[in-house]
């Protein structure tokens, strides 16, 4: 299902041609694509979230991780940031009509109606749809899992012919400095909403990293064989990570995501979502958000 139709994809390029005065090629293209973007983030999440982006102007900062993602994101002078929201888009157009999106951003909406809408909350969001993005883009199917009071609830659950697997996701504030402990803790947190399932897991830990990207220690190296052995319906940990590149001309995202395997796990993943999650690479990004 395409999120667009032919006239909108049309209308989008004629706004763009209309109102901004491109000097080039290039940049004309990137301000077609910031607007395709803005237009999948507001078709889906719906314009009252998009529109209070305008609310508050005097209370956040709007280099706050308080601040709403549009107006934290939404900088045309600073393409790092930008890249960040046409990301988010590309998950969204990615994963409708693919699964239960509509539900997913339903509950994640509601919790907001009437509570502040701040770039934290919105990057918890984004590290769902990333990994359920990747599941969907390489043929699985994706099912977002409603929260529950009474009982702990995964975030995901990811389904093959051969089985199905759990997924809880964690995301290490962009502004964390990484340490041994803090990427240990998330891991076992994450680890408390499955420590009860009868379906094998995977643990999703997206972490912000850069050129010189170091996880650091303030006490000691902890060994995954630690770590494993409390993580009983675990299978697999994956550890994302990404940053924006500036080459000439144009920002774009270098991604990566490693896999560690937990022998010790008591269940394990069917062999199709193994050999995924196994050799797991970032899937890459369509070039342009109007493509289908």
């Amino acid at each position: 299902m395409s999120v667009f139709s032919e006239s909108e994809k049309e209308a989008i390029v004629a706004e763009v041609r209309t109102k901004y005065q491109c000097k080039s090629d290039i940049e004309f293209k990137s301000y077609v694509e910031v607007i395709a973007g803005l237009r999948i983030i507001n078709k889906i999440l719906g314009r009252e979230w998009y529109q209070r982006a305008a609310e508050g102007i005097e209370d956040f900062d709007d280099n706050s991780l308080q601040a709403h993602p549009i107006r934290y994101y939404l900088k045309m002078d600073e393409p790092k940031k930008i890249v960040r929201l046409l990301n988010f888009a590309n998950f969204l157009r990615n994963l409708y009509g693919k699964c239960n999106l509509d539900e997913k951003i339903k509950e994640f909406t509601r919790k907001q109606k009437h509570a502040p809408i701040t770039t934290e909350s919105f990057n918890k969001l984004y590290t769902e749809l990333k990994i359920a993005s990747h599941f969907i883009e390489n043929g699985f199917k994706v099912e977002f899992l409603k929260e529950t009071k009474s009982k702990k609830t995964p975030d995901l659950k990811i389904t093959a012919n051969d089985g199905c697997a759990l997924i809880e996701c964690k995301r290490k504030k962009d502004d964390d400095e990484i340490l041994v402990e803090s990427l240990t803790n998330s891991i076992l947190e994450a680890n408390s909403q499955l420590e009860d399932s009868e379906i094998p897991a995977i643990i999703f830990v997206d972490i912000p990293i850069s050129d010189d990207f170091q996880v650091k220690s303030k006490t000691r190296e902890v060994s995954w064989d630690e770590i494993f052995l409390q993580l009983k319906t675990v299978h697999y940990v994956l550890v994302s990570g990404e940053w924006q590149a500036v080459i000439p001309g144009r920002v774009r995202t270098r991604s990566y995501m490693y896999s560690f395997e937990n022998k010790t796990s008591e269940l394990k993943l069917s062999p199709s979502i193994e050999d995924m999650v196994r050799d797991i690479k970032p899937t890459p990004l369509k070039s342009s958000l109007l493509m289908d």
